[in-house]
C-alpha cells in the first residue's frame, strides 16, 4: 500500500463511524469519498452518484468555482479554513447552505494531496435570516408608501379642484371656438388621468381591513393587454423604449379563465423585466397574441441583452436567481409560477445573449 493510498484507506475506515459529515477531495477537487451524513446532505441516493466526480459535475459553475477556490486556498496555505458554501441538492434541486471547515490532507511524508472537510447545515438559519430581512424590508416599504400616499393624495386633490373649475369654464365659454374648447377639454382630462394614475399606483386597503380574495373569471385577453401596454407607455415615457403589439384575428376575442389581478401583475412583471434588459438603452417590447380552439398563447418579446443558458436552466428548475440591480423589478418568477399553476398555464423561454428574449405563456382557452 502506497503512502498516499494509506491515508485514504484510513479515512474510509474512520469516516463511517463519525456522526458528522466528512468528505475528502484530491488536489483537482475530485470527490474521493465521504461518509453517510455527507452523502445524504448532497441529496445523493448512493455514494456512486457523488464519489469520483468533480465539483463542476455536481453543482452549477458559480457554486463549484466558489468551493474550489476555497479548497485551493486551504492547500496553498496549509491551514484549516472555513467559509459559507451554497450547494444544490443533486436529487431535488433544493438550495442548501453550509459552514464548511476544511484542512489540508497529507500523506505520510507531509505532502498535501487534497483536502478533508466537514460541513454544518445552516439552511434553517439562513432561511430565518432571509425572512427577518424580508419582513424588515416590507415594513420600511410600507412606511415609505404611507408617506408617499399622503403626498399623492394631496397632489391629486390640488390638481382635481382647478381642473373641475377649468372644465366648467370651458363648458360655459361659448365664444371660444369649438375646436379650441375640445382641445382644452382633452388637455384637462389628460391631466386628470395623470392624477388618477398617481393614486392608482399607490392604492392600499384601509388599515385593519383585508382585501377580498378574487376568484378566477373569464377575461378578454386582448383588452387587458392593451390596457397594460398603455400603462407601460406612460410608466416608461422617459426611456427610449417602443411598445408594440400584434394580435391575430383569431385571438382578438379570446378569453382565458384567471384571477384578473394576478394576470395583470404577472404580465406587468414580465414587461418590466423586458424593459430592464435594455439597461436604459433603446429597445422594443412586443406583445403577440395567438389563439387556437384549445389554447391561447401570449408572447412577450424584447431585443435586450438576453439571458444565459445557466440562468434559463435555473428558472426551469425553480432555482432562485437575483438580477443584481438595486432598483430592478426582477423577473418576479415566484408570482409568475403561482399564477400559472393556479390557471393551468405554462411558460417557455427562448433567449440568446445580445439578441433578446421571448417568453411564451400558454393558457387553456376559457
Amino acid at each position: 500500500m502506497t503512502k498516499k493510498a494509506k491515508i485514504l484507506e484510513l479515512l474510509k475506515i474512520v469516516a463511517p463511524i463519525l456522526p458528522a459529515p466528512i468528505y475528502w477531495e484530491d488536489t483537482n477537487s475530485v470527490l474521493l469519498g465521504g461518509n453517510g451524513p455527507v452523502i445524504k446532505a448532497t441529496g445523493a441516493l448512493v455514494a456512486e452518484a457523488y464519489v469520483g466526480k468533480t465539483l463542476f459535475e455536481l453543482y452549477p459553475e458559480d457554486m463549484a468555482a466558489h468551493i474550489k477556490r476555497h479548497n485551493e486556498e486551504v492547500m496553498r496555505t496549509g491551514n484549516i479554513l472555513s467559509q459559507e458554501e451554497m450547494i444544490r441538492d443533486i436529487t431535488t434541486g433544493e438550495i442548501k447552505y453550509f459552514t464548511a471547515i476544511k484542512a489540508p490532507l497529507r500523506d505520510d511524508d507531509g505532502n498535501i494531496i487534497g483536502i478533508v472537510g466537514t460541513s454544518v447545515d445552516i439552511t434553517a438559519e439562513k432561511e430565518a435570516e432571509r425572512l427577518k430581512l424580508e419582513n424588515e424590508v416590507q415594513r420600511n416599504l410600507a412606511q415609505e408608501q404611507e408617506k408617499f400616499l399622503k403626498i399623492a393624495n394631496q397632489v391629486a386633490h390640488d390638481i382635481r379642484s382647478p381642473l373641475a373649475s377649468l372644465l366648467m369654464i370651458v363648458k360655459s365659454c361659448t365664444e371660444i371656438p369649438e375646436k379650441d374648447r375640445v382641445s382644452l377639454r382633452e388637455a384637462a382630462v389628460s391631466i386628470g388621468d395623470i392624477a388618477n394614475h398617481l393614486l392608482n399606483q399607490y392604492e392600499k386597503s384601509e388599515v385593519g381591513s383585508l382585501p377580498e380574495a378574487e376568484e378566477s373569471q373569464p377575461i378578454l385577453i386582448s383588452a387587458v393587454l392593451l390596457q397594460l401596454l398603455t400603462n407601460k407607455k406612460y410608466q416608461y415615457q422617459e426611456l427610449p423604449i417602443k411598445f408594440s403589439y400584434d394580435f391575430g384575428a383569431d385571438s382578438q376575442f379570446a378569453f382565458i379563465k384567471i384571477v384578473p389581478s394576478d394576470f395583470k401583475r404577472m404580465i406587468s412583471n414580465l414587461i418590466n423585466n423586458a424593459v430592464d434588459s435594455f439597461e436604459n438603452k433603446q429597445g422594443v417590447v412586443r406583445l403577440r397574441l395567438e389563439a387556437s380552439q384549445e389554447w391561447v398563447k401570449i408572447h412577450i418579446e424584447d431585443n435586450g441583452k438576453g439571458m444565459s443558458e445557466d440562468v434559463i436552466n435555473k428558472i426551469k428548475k425553480n432555482i432562485s436567481i437575483t438580477a443584481g440591480k438595486e432598483e430592478g423589478h426582477g423577473i418576479g418568477l415566484t408570482q409568475v409560477r403561482d399564477t400559472l399553476d393556479k390557471s393551468f398555464g405554462e411558460i417557455a423561454i427562448h433567449s440568446k445573449i445580445g439578441e433578446g428574449t421571448q417568453l411564451t405563456l400558454t393558457f387553456p382557452k376559457g
